[in-house]
């Protein structure tokens, strides 16, 4: 299912070249061995030059080049890459590594038989090729064109393309920290769906092996939500998938503000099973860090009954007296009889009369001092997972 992109993503430095003037192709260097061919010879691309029609740009190992193509697209080359100009505004990938960013009819990259183009505005897109091409979309929509039917890929997604087919139906965009280009037009979604995946480990961590009370969850968040409809999430995905598929519902900013929580935590969830990660999850609902985390924070600190670190006290015997911390056991009483949370109807006592005092953990020493959403994060992770390893 595919969904719609709100919130520009940035261009970069692509939509005037350095020089040159409108319906000419300048290459520029960006760092590493970078070649261009012509009639057949190579020379080193030190300086910015002006290529034509059937020339050839190739890059090392450590090789970045951009091709302006006028002044209003541009073609970027990775590492180890190459491509051909085939005319004022197209060229064809011939291997590795390419980023295209313009509008209709101002660039367009010619790869396995099929040409990728903008449609419908501007847009920025890659392709990587090898056997076959992977072309991936960060901003607008691409048309891949060949003899079959033109194939349309949004923005977030991308689709294989092999001997001018589309060979399978688009999927979400995959992304990765490593990825300079990802992190140009995705480093803020990349960052918080990192935060993100390490937040649900903690969550699915603290809560292995306990039920999973939809009353609480929907209770806890601001407004309060349908409980048939957190339940009905949870019958189909995990607590922590669920939890998180909330916060971002809650935050999102492409979708009207009368449509259902619980109705966008369905839609978060379906992109998920598709296999989108939550970096794309966090740009396709164009969700705010600071805003976002806040929300878990103060989720996780209303529903202490599911999230809260375990306590630690003597194995076996009474809590200590004048003990007043609120019971696990989700009843909100004082009792300091302990609570099964495990389902079987038992009570965990430890198994011995042996009083075997149960150390807290050593204060784990903070490496937090980047922003106060990092900290957050930490401070949130700390208290699901109780120190434990």
């Amino acid at each position: 299912m595919a969904l719609a992109v709100v919130g520009a993503i940035l261009f970069g430095a692509c939509s005037a070249g350095p020089s040159g003037g409108a319906g000419s192709a300048r290459a520029v260097p960006l760092g590493g061995i970078v070649e261009v061919g012509h009639d057949g010879a190579w020379r080193a691309l030190e300086s910015p030059s002006d290529l034509e029609p059937g020339d050839l740009l190739r890059s090392g190992g450590s090789g970045r080049a951009r091709l302006f193509l006028g002044t209003e697209a541009s073609v970027e080359i990775g590492p180890d890459s190459s491509l051909r100009l085939d005319g004022q505004t197209r060229a064809e990938v011939l291997g590795g590594q390419a980023l295209a960013e313009g509008a209709p009819g101002a660039v367009a990259l010619a790869v396995n038989d099929s040409v990728v183009q903008p449609s419908g505005g501007a847009a920025s897109f890659r392709v990587d090729r090898s056997l076959s091409a992977r072309v991936g979309v960060y901003r607008g929509a691409v048309d891949v064109r060949s003899d079959g039917r033109p194939v349309l890929i949004d923005a977030l997604w991308q689709a294989v393309v092999a001997a001018g087919v589309v060979t399978q139906s688009p999927e979400p965009l995959t992304v990765s920290p490593a990825d300079p280009w990802d992190v140009r037009l995705l480093g803020q979604p990349i960052d918080v769906g990192d935060q993100l995946t390490r937040l649900g480990r903690g969550v699915k961590s603290q809560l292995a092996g306990r039920g999973a009370p939809a009353p609480l969850l929907a209770d806890a968040f601001p407004g309060g939500l349908s409980t048939g409809g957190v339940r009905r999430l949870l019958s189909g995905h995990g607590l922590d998938d669920v939890f998180l598929a909330l916060a971002v519902a809650h935050r999102a900013e492409t979708v009207p503000e009368e449509t259902p929580v619980t109705g966008v935590a369905g839609q978060v969830l379906d992109l998920r099973d598709l296999g989108a990660s939550w970096a794309i999850v966090v740009a396709a609902f164009a969700v705010l860090e600071s805003p976002l985390l806040t929300l878990i924070a103060q989720v996780l600190a209303a529903i202490p009954q599911l999230f809260e670190a375990p306590s630690f006290g003597v194995a076996g015997g009474p809590e200590p007296a004048g003990d007043t911390s609120p019971s696990t056991g989700g009843s909100g009483g004082t009792t300091t009889e302990p609570t099964d949370t495990s389902g079987s109807g038992t009570t965990d006592t430890g198994g011995s009369n042996d009083a075997t005092i149960l150390e807290p953990p050593a204060p784990s020493v903070s490496t937090c001092d980047a922003t106060q959403v990092g900290c957050l994060v930490d401070d949130i992770i700390d208290g699901l997972v109780g120190g434990r390893g």
